[in-house]
């Protein structure tokens, strides 16, 4: 008898917690999740968190190893904010060391050797979001600029 007494209360334990777990997800259906297939209720709370986070205009640091999805969570973030139009991504660390400042801020025309009027990564994502992708790989010098722009807003 005690064991089918235990045995209730740990099916009734587990019911509860498959209810708390459905909770979340419920509220997940009115969003855009970019078409994300997930199982596990840590990965709802993660996809609740990043459309939360969409609405506001501060920068969002996402972290992670490699091949977890930061860029899919970027992407989340940025369809379920006000933003209108596509994301603009950058890998930073491909961008070689002498062409950060003109990929990510841009150039004049004869500001360097060969130099063309661009427009930055920084400039096209004026209205979207602007994922940069292996920052930690961007030469040191590139990191401080980078963190300037995160400082100051301005570049």
């Amino acid at each position: 008898m005690r064991n089918l007494l235990a045995l209730w209360d740990v099916q009734s334990e587990l019911a509860e917690q498959r209810d708390q777990a459905e909770l979340p997800r419920q509220n997940l259906d009115q969003l855009d999740l970019c078409g994300t297939v997930f199982h596990s209720n840590a990965m709802a709370q993660v996809l609740m968190l990043a459309t939360q986070v969409a609405d506001s205009n501060l920068p969002v640091l996402i972290t992670g190893p490699n091949g977890c999805g930061k860029e899919k969570i970027a992407e989340i973030i940025h369809k379920n904010s006000k933003r209108q139009g596509e994301m603009v991504r950058a890998n930073a660390g491909a961008i070689p060391a002498d062409l950060i400042e003109s990929e990510l801020f841009g150039s004049s025309s004869g500001a360097f050797t060969g130099a063309k009027d661009r427009q930055g990564r920084f400039s096209k994502a004026r209205t979207v979001s602007l994922f940069l992708d292996e920052v930690v790989n961007l030469p040191l010098q590139g990191q401080v600029k980078l963190l300037c722009v995160l400082q100051t807003g301005e570049f």
